[in-house]
């Protein structure tokens, strides 16, 4: 039950199995006249390697590259584990060094 009714909305969710799921909406009008049916396919996700670039007017700072391996799991964002701040890796083959995340960007490294 995603609460009372309203004119629009949206609903979200994250599927964490491939396959195909399909729904059924109760009435959402208040004649109980209209309801919604469908499918959806849910797909792997393709690999893909993000790189996160920080510029300051002439001054380009070193770059997290995502995703990259670390003690096992791969990370696609900033991580603080191991740590007490929030890192990342500036290769995909995480190499010793790391870029501390920030809200707003990459702060320092080490």
């Amino acid at each position: 039950d995603s609460g009372n009714a309203t004119a629009s909305g949206s609903f979200s969710y994250q599927f964490q199995n491939v396959g195909t799921y399909y729904y059924w909406t109760p009435a959402v009008d208040q004649s109980g006249l209209i309801v919604m049916r469908g499918a959806i396919n849910v797909v792997a996700a393709q690999p893909r390697t993000l790189t996160v670039k920080v510029s300051s007017g002439s001054f380009t700072a070193q770059s997290c590259a995502f995703p990259f391996p670390f003690n096992s799991v791969t990370y696609s964002a900033c991580t603080s584990t191991n740590d007490t701040q929030s890192w990342c890796s500036p290769t995909s083959t995480y190499n010793r060094q790391r870029l501390y995340c920030t809200p707003t960007g990459i702060n320092s490294f080490h």
